[in-house]
């Protein structure tokens, strides 16, 4: 199961983890031989990350207690993402949790959700 922080916020339902890959920053200039540019290389983009999963809970104070530690990680510091595929982005910040409305999953509650990350230093 993912962990952000060292924190297993995550383990009540399924969830998935993909990374935009990253990009390089760079401005370009006309070539000095007037064909083509010069490429100027100002160094990596953030990476975008996005995690989509389920939270479930036996009752609704349960789940609101699962989403109020995960609002909680909303505080610009970075931490170490990881995935259940061994998969790791150190230095990420979450930057949003977009949470879908509450329904029934049998017997339990659900909540499907949307958390954005940044990996500011890739």
């Amino acid at each position: 199961m993912p962990t952000f922080r060292n924190q297993n916020l995550f383990s009540s339902g399924p969830s998935r983890i993909d990374d935009a890959g990253l990009a390089l920053r760079h401005d370009t200039l006309p070539a000095s031989n007037e064909q083509g540019v010069e490429l100027l290389p100002r160094g990596i983009s953030p990476r975008a990350i996005t995690q989509r999963g389920q939270l479930l809970a036996d009752d609704l104070a349960q789940l609101r207690e699962q989403t109020d530690a995960i609002e909680a990680l909303l505080d610009g510091v970075p931490g170490l993402l990881t995935d259940d595929e061994n998969r790791a982005w150190p230095s990420s910040v979450m930057l949003a949790f977009e949470p879908k409305p509450v329904t029934r999953a049998g017997t339990r509650w659900s909540l499907l959700y949307t958390i954005r990350y940044q990996q500011v230093q890739p």
